[in-house]
């Protein structure tokens, strides 16, 4: 399918650059071919015959071809280019010869056409140069007649010099071109438009009258509607550019030049130069050279569709050149006795058969039929097309309208489904045309249906484009759902198991049901890898329409961590692990403690938080104890014991009792508040390692007994008898030790009687000192 509007990229179908033709006499009964010459400026006596008299043909030019069949599909646009053909023109070749290889074209609904080359057939062809060329002189080219049709824009058959060989091909169908020079080629030849004297008398009201005056030339101006025929077209029953004497001013107005004498006799030559574009080319040179060969040019207003222009000098209409700018200030596409910027009389080339007078000093019947210029016309839908955006019932399409709107030109918006015309309006302006380019699709269609839009002038079809209106489809009607897969790890996903998950909304007691298929089956989770997948569907309907769609497939992991969604619930072949801290301890900050497993797994590949003891206390495994692998549901819980104290031996004096903390050894590992007591005194009275048993009291209330060996250091104490003075008492110095007393331990009186003595002492030497400083 393809572009249907002429602004689109052609499709080259070149039968003579694809080697399908090779000479012109080939071109008789090549099948399926649309083949002719581009021609310039025809000289032949017979009129605009294709192939025929002494026209300047040109080659390298691209040239393109459209259609419209009998129910009004359009075909793509398609281009050749004209080239030099082996054989002589008589047979089909020689110079600007073009042959389309025209194939058959499937429209939206799937209808094949073809090209049938029948001179009854009700289809039609445009043949136009495309736009844009230029020619070897420099001006721009147009197409003003096309064979068939004889005005630009889409034809019947006709019989106007082109030859159908039936059901086979269509020959001698030539493209006439015509030149619109630059403003510079046009102020060399006649001068700057300054220059030029506008008529103000109008147009003569009766030309023929040769006793009425010399120094003229007149002629009528019409937009050209006729199909039939190969002379220059005559002004019967046609649209006449009627304009008042005002509107004419900056309407349509015809520019005529004339040579002095000098300058006809220059220029003489020139009109037997070998082409027509050395004939424009050689006259340049010479006007460039000699502007004063420009004798004067008369601007002659059309009024109700006539012109006549009354030159202040004698003439010579050997030294005339005509040509009719538009409102636009530009040089109109027309059927000209000038076809080309040259001077010369105005029967040089295919003329309108003009009256000359012996003198040559008058002239009447200097025709100009307008055409309009093709490559300023053109209706696209903008918002639908036959391809790729189809309308539905109740859309409007919208279309872009470019047209020229001038005196006497009638522009139509035709709409056309099925070979029916459903509605036709005269437009005036843009704005008009596209309003009047609007459709919208009936609600009640009850069938695919194409719309062809046309732009038609004059009665011709200049351009058109089409879009198709399709019944809804089961795909636009009815909606493809979809839930989220989750496979366990290592459990490959199968077409099946995405398909289950695929709904619509389609009847369920339909007899025919949607059909449901993944897109890439081969490419679905092998299970091997954890995450997510989206996973294309296809659903195809009863009536071929098809949805797309996705299933989000999820792939776990052996492990799931749900400490922060404790919540979810256990997929399928998993169980749930949980992991708490037991007294006196805590797990690991951040981790988690909540898990799905999948059954099987290795309590290895669990992350299993880590127990944290609280001070005094170590971990001491889970209870229950981890499985191996885990194969049921479990609760974990971490178990703390104390730690063990741990004994040390003492040194103490004889008499004396150690403190039992000095007994423990590991007491900073111990819990804060701990408590340390002898389980029984120990005795100390004598020198040697005596044993003691140290009670441990923990702060939960538990105890522990832990055996130390008591070092007793130094000599015995001595108890002297109580009938004898206490002797001195005086400190047992350890090995290495400072010299402290020893604490008494008998129960002699005097010794304490002499204790206090000096304690009597102390107190009085204290109170003496004190008297005596106040003294002093």
């Amino acid at each position: 399918m393809t572009n249907r509007n002429s602004q689109g990229t052609p499709i080259n179908i070149d039968a003579i650059e694809s080697g399908y033709v090779k000479t012109g006499g080939q071109l008789t009964n090549a099948s399926q071919v649309v083949s002719g010459w581009l021609e310039l400026a025809p000289k032949s006596r017979v009129g605009y015959t294709p192939g025929t008299g002494n026209s300047t043909k040109l080659n390298d030019y691209e040239v393109n071809l459209q259609w419209i069949d009998t129910d009004g599909a359009i075909s793509p646009v398609y281009s050749t280019k004209s080239h030099y053909l082996e054989g002589a023109a008589s047979n089909g070749g020689g110079d600007g010869v073009f042959a389309f290889d025209l194939p058959t074209f499937t429209d939206a609904k799937g209808t094949e056409h073809k090209f049938t080359f029948l001179p009854t057939s009700k289809q039609r062809l445009k043949l136009w140069l495309a736009p844009g060329q230029k020619s070897a002189d420099g001006s721009e080219l147009f197409t003003f007649r096309p064979v068939v049709g004889n005005t630009p824009g889409f034809s019947t058959p006709t019989t106007a010099g082109a030859f159908y060989l039936a059901g086979a091909n269509l020959q001698r169908a030539s493209i006439y071109v015509g030149e619109a020079p630059t403003a510079e080629m046009i102020k060399t030849m006649v001068g700057d438009p300054s220059t030029w004297r506008y008529d103000d008398a109008g147009p003569d009201a009766y030309p023929g009258n040769i006793a009425g005056g010399t120094n003229r030339v007149s002629g009528r101006v019409w937009w050209e509607t006729s199909k039939l025929g190969t002379i220059f077209p005559t002004s019967s029953g046609e649209n006449f550019v009627n304009q008042t004497a005002d509107e004419a001013k900056t309407g349509f107005r015809v520019v005529n030049a004339m040579l002095t004498p000098e300058g006809i006799a220059a220029l003489r030559s020139t009109r037997s130069a070998a082409t027509a574009i050395d004939e424009v080319n050689e006259q340049l040179a010479i006007m460039k050279a000699h502007p004063e060969y420009i004798q004067e040019v008369v601007v002659a207003p059309v009024i109700d569709g006539k012109y006549t222009a009354h030159f202040s000098k004698d003439i010579d209409t050997d030294g005339l050149l005509q040509f009719i700018l538009n409102p636009a200030g530009e040089i109109q596409s027309s059927y000209s006795n000038y076809p080309v910027l040259a001077y010369g009389g105005c029967g040089d080339y295919i003329n309108s058969n003009a009256f000359i007078t012996i003198s040559r000093m008058q002239g009447y019947n200097l025709h100009f039929a307008l055409v309009p210029n093709i490559g300023k016309y053109n209706i696209d839908i903008t918002n639908y097309d036959t391809v790729d955006h189809t309308a539905r019932p109740g859309d409007t399409a919208i279309s872009k309208v470019n047209a020229i709107y001038d005196y006497g030109q009638k522009v139509e918006i035709v709409w056309n489904s099925n070979g029916k015309e459903l509605k036709r309006t005269t437009v005036t302006s843009n704005a008009e045309a596209e309003k009047a380019a609007r459709l919208t699709v009936p609600k009640d269609m009850d069938t695919d249906t194409i719309y062809n839009v046309e732009l038609v002038v004059n009665g011709v079809t200049v351009d058109a484009d089409s879009f198709l209106a399709e019944m809804p489809k089961d795909a636009e009607k009815y909606t493809a759902t979809s839930d989220k897969l989750v496979k366990p790890n290592g459990e490959p996903t199968k077409p099946a198991d995405v398909i289950a998950k695929v709904k619509t909304d389609y009847p369920k007691d339909a007899a025919k049901q949607p059909t449901i298929s993944v897109d890439n089956p081969d490419k679905l989770p092998d299970g091997k890898t954890p995450g997510e997948y989206n996973v294309g569907v296809t659903v195809t309907y009863p009536d071929g329409s098809q949805d797309k769609t996705t299933v989000s497939v999820t792939v776990l992991d052996k492990v799931i961590d749900q400490t922060k969604t404790p919540n979810n619930p256990t997929p399928a072949g998993y169980v749930r692990v949980t992991f708490q801290a037991g007294d006196h301890g805590s797990l690991a900050a951040g981790a988690g403690t909540v898990f799905d497993v999948k059954i099987g797994t290795a309590i290895a590949d669990v992350p299993v938080p880590g127990a944290v003891a609280d001070k005094g206390y170590k971990a001491a495994g889970w209870n229950p104890a981890l499985p191996t692998t885990v194969q049921a549901a479990g609760n974990y819980t971490a178990q703390f014991q104390v730690v063990t104290a741990e004994g040390q031996p003492v040194t103490t004096q004889p008499g004396g009792q150690p403190n039992p903390a000095d007994g423990i050894k590991n007491k900073d590992k111990l819990p804060d508040g701990t408590k340390y007591d002898w389980k029984n005194p120990v005795d100390t009275s004598t020198p040697g390692d005596k044993t003691g048993v140290i009670v441990v009291t923990y702060p939960d209330g538990t105890q522990t007994e832990v055996t130390v060996t008591v070092h007793v250091v130094g000599e015995a104490v001595t108890t002297p008898a109580a009938s004898q003075p206490a002797p001195v008492q005086t400190a047992v110095k350890p090995a290495g030790a400072a010299e402290k007393k020893l604490p008494q331990t008998g129960e002699d009186h005097n010794g304490a009687l002499a204790l206090a003595g000096v304690c009597l002492m102390s107190f009085a030497t204290l109170f003496g000192f004190g008297e005596l400083r106040r003294k002093k």
